[in-house]
């Protein structure tokens, strides 16, 4: 595994006014961050964390990690203007995308579009992870998990 360039920036909430006067989304430069390092919410019941958005470095995406154990299911998830992939890197479970019931696991890609909702499932015996990105940033995501201020 590649060694992180940069850790999340703390998890602090930030000022939307300040989201969108910071210079960050006109850094050239590559990144590469450690999961793990970004504060966990479970706001939406199992493990969230969001290592990348505006604050971040990216103007155009948000990067998720998601986390059910055994037997947990998530909040619904609303995605007003921003579509979402989400990647299956560990388990296998269930995923409802607009009404509509898939099974998922390692190596499935869900897609979500936009004004999409969406909820997981963990019906399988181990954790299950989901890695993706959203784009644009959600900042009902962001709000809710603590991390962007009005």
């Amino acid at each position: 595994m590649s060694k992180p360039n940069e850790v999340f920036h703390g998890g602090q909430p930030v000022d939307a006014g300040e989201v969108r006067s910071h210079p960050s989304g006109m850094r050239k430069e590559a990144k590469v961050f450690n999961v793990g390092t970004a504060p966990a919410t479970t706001v939406y019941r199992g493990e969230l964390r969001i290592p990348v958005h505006p604050l971040a470095g990216s103007v155009c995406a948000m990067g998720i990690s998601y986390k059910l154990e055994p037997g947990e299911r998530s909040r619904q998830f609303l995605l007003p203007v921003s579509e979402c992939g989400l990647s299956v890197v560990q388990g296998r479970g269930k995923i409802r995308i607009c009404d509509v019931n898939h099974d998922i696991e390692v190596g499935d890609l869900a897609f979500v579009p936009v004004q999409g909702t969406f909820m997981i499932e963990n019906n399988g015996d181990e954790p299950l992870v989901l890695l993706g990105l959203i784009a644009p940033p959600d900042s009902d995501i962001l709000r809710v998990a603590g991390l962007w201020m009005d």
